[in-house]
């Protein structure tokens, strides 16, 4: 059985708390995890999720599948780097996709350019603080047309760093059409 990061959960559950009645119907996971699915499915099972996944890694579909058994999902091989959907969704969940975009040499621009180029009312991304700081993610937001809500910070251990830690950085945001 899969359980996500407690951190994770935290803010997720905080913003999905916020935003739960009203008609959240069609679901982007855009990067497509193990936690984000797990979350998406157990809080908004009646949804349908379109999870966005890159590149067709067969050995990490099948984790993410075995992983979690009870969400159904539409995978959807989709680089938001180069193409654009458009389909509209009531809710877009980009969870650590530029800390990934990092772990796979990604230029963190072109993600974050496709991340906002979603058609979607509510918008959640999940980041490392440093990288979300880095990126101004607020700022390029309001340029995108989109008013933060609710902003979440947690602190996550970091095992490679002695006793130290590091900062996760949630925002919920949404976008008025």
């Amino acid at each position: 059985m899969y359980y996500p990061r407690a951190e994770h959960t935290y803010i997720m559950k905080t913003f999905f708390d916020i935003i739960k009645d009203n008609n959240i119907s069609y679901i982007a996971d855009i990067g497509t995890g193990r936690t984000s699915l797990y979350m998406l499915g157990n809080y908004f099972g009646y949804a349908k999720i379109d999870a966005m996944y890159p590149i067709y890694n067969f050995e990490r579909i099948k984790l993410i599948a075995d992983s979690i058994k009870t969400v159904k999902y539409n995978l959807v091989k989709l680089d938001i780097r180069k193409q654009h959907i458009t389909k509209g969704y009531d809710l877009c969940l980009a969870h650590l996709v530029l800390t990934r975009g990092i772990d796979n040499n990604m230029d963190l621009k072109e993600l974050l350019n496709g991340i906002f180029r979603f058609i979607t009312r509510y918008l959640i991304i999940i980041e490392d603080k440093d990288i979300a700081l880095n990126m101004n993610i607020v700022k390029f937001a309001t340029k995108c047309g989109y008013k933060l809500i609710k902003k979440l910070e947690t602190k996550v251990p970091n095992e490679f760093i002695n006793g130290d830690q590091k900062k996760d950085i949630g925002y919920l945001f949404e976008k008025k059409y």
